[in-house]
């Protein structure tokens, strides 16, 4: 089961595969948490897995299933009005136990990981951003009776790593991508009895992304603590969950840090485990954003500060999974106003790139260089719904000024510049550009420009548009 925005609606509906009828559905919320059937598929034999992300990047969401009866793997490509296509990314994979969905090569699209049983695999598909995913190198053959998939910057190099558990050899293991699409084994535990689930975040809110794990055997949800350099410390989160098959990272009670939900077999429960980290000495009593075009603005407001040197303002891309996928970075810094017993305001404007979906926190930092994290909020930049060109400002200018365009789709852009008399004088951009708002600075610095009218034109796939600007020296 997997829950995500399907028809992109703003409401949260649910994917499911069925095992005893092959089936994969979505259930279709109509914002009052009332949930319609709609069947995607009928013939995915013994279907175990399954999720869902923009697979072709043409702002729909498709749906991936795997079949632990056959050797499939699928994916359902919607068409845009949550009718689907079906499409085979492998029939060799043998008893698949799950999937995942991450950029293993960092080419900007999503490829699949899947964990097959039978095969004690973990292996993956590369995306070719049409319908096509090609085999690639097995990332480990040793996984004995692989039971789940995970990926993440583990270790914040800038590239997917992966991670696997495995029942029969009780292991926690993760393979460290080495940027060229080959992957060194390291043991992170080979004694989680009849391990069932893996899945990885940052638990103790200290930069560094740790591992959580399932025993089967053992009713145990673990979290193992990275140091930073990868050494991982085991902690136990639970011993009395009576079979555990599943777990899922999340901030449940919206209190700043990640709790562990868990699904466990033999008992027929659904369990979460409330992480104890409290967060943010600094009161605050705001903090939000709003989107201008392609811009972010930040918004926070203290009550009271004590000892407060400043915050940190940190940014992750949303990728087509949960929030424990996140990985940070650091995008500014704002000072602090030390001791106050009165409302300070902050603000800041982010230019993010490389996606539609982002999540801001903050990191408030102390005098003394304890820190402690605010509440994450996500922001969803809209796209364009058209292709646009705007009349540059200012207008007239010297020496610089700004031409913007927006666009609804990723497209191959040209935008060039010419005299009144139709010669051309420079080509601006000639490149293949994600969709969304964009800008162009113009300096007359960069060119031999004399004072008169220019023309601006730009192309996008079939969009051609032309406007003027003026030069005054």
């Amino acid at each position: 089961m997997y829950a995500f925005d399907v028809d992109t609606d703003g409401d949260i509906d649910i994917v499911v595969a069925s095992t005893g009828d092959d089936e994969i559905l979505w259930y279709q919320n109509d914002g009052s948490e009332n949930f319609a059937e709609n069947v995607i598929s009928t013939v995915a034999d013994a279907a175990v897995s399954v999720s869902a992300a923009d697979i072709d990047r043409d702002g729909d969401i498709d749906i991936v299933s795997g079949s632990s009866n056959g050797s499939d793997i699928d994916w359902y490509q919607n068409n845009g009005s949550e009718s689907f296509t079906s499409y085979r990314i492998s029939n060799i994979a043998n008893n698949v136990k799950s999937i995942f969905l991450a950029d293993v090569d960092t080419d900007g699209r999503l490829d699949v990981l899947h964990a097959d049983a039978n095969n004690d695999a973990i292996s993956w598909n590369r995306n070719d951003g049409i319908t096509g995913f090609a085999a690639r190198p097995t990332i480990s053959s040793s996984a004995d009776y692989a039971t789940s998939v995970y990926a993440i910057d583990l270790d914040s190099d800038g590239d997917m790593d992966v991670l696997s558990s495995s029942k029969l050899d009780n292991k926690i293991a993760w393979y460290e991508n080495n940027g060229l699409e080959s992957f060194t084994t390291h043991n992170i535990s080979t004694t989680i009895n009849e391990a069932s689930a893996v899945i990885a975040a940052d638990i103790n809110l200290d930069g560094n992304i740790d591992v959580v794990a399932a025993s089967n055997f053992d009713d145990r949800i673990s979290w193992f603590q990275n140091d930073g350099l990868q050494n991982f410390a085991a902690r136990t989160v639970s011993q009395t969950v009576d079979g555990p098959e599943a777990i899922f990272v999340i901030d449940l009670d919206r209190d700043g840090d990640l709790d562990i939900l868990s699904a466990s077999q033999n008992d027929n429960k659904i369990a979460w485990h409330e992480n104890g980290i409290s967060i943010l000495p600094v009161e605050l009593s705001l903090f939000t954003a709003v989107q201008i075009e392609n811009e972010i603005e930040l918004f926070w407001k203290t009550e009271t500060e004590v000892d407060n040197y400043g915050f940190e303002i940190q940014r992750a891309f949303v990728e087509m999974q949960h929030a424990a996928s996140l990985r940070w970075e650091k995008v500014a810094f704002i000072q602090g106003h030390g001791n106050s017993n009165s409302p300070k305001s902050y603000s800041y404007t982010d230019k993010p790139t490389g996606g539609t979906s982002f999540t801001y926190r903050l990191k408030q930092i102390d005098v003394d260089g304890s820190f402690e994290y605010s509440k994450e909020i996500e922001v969803l930049i809209d796209k364009p719904t058209a292709f646009s060109l705007a009349q540059n400002y200012p207008n007239p200018f010297n020496p610089s000024t700004t031409i913007k365009f927006g666009l609804p789709k990723d497209s191959n852009v040209k935008l060039e510049l010419f005299n009144i008399l139709g010669e051309k004088i420079a080509t601006l951009i000639d490149k293949e550009m994600q969709a969304g708002f964009h800008n162009y600075q113009l300096s007359i610095l960069n060119f031999q420009l004399t004072s008169g009218v220019y023309i601006y034109k730009i192309e996008a796939g079939s969009f051609v548009s032309v406007k003027k600007l003026l030069l005054m020296k």
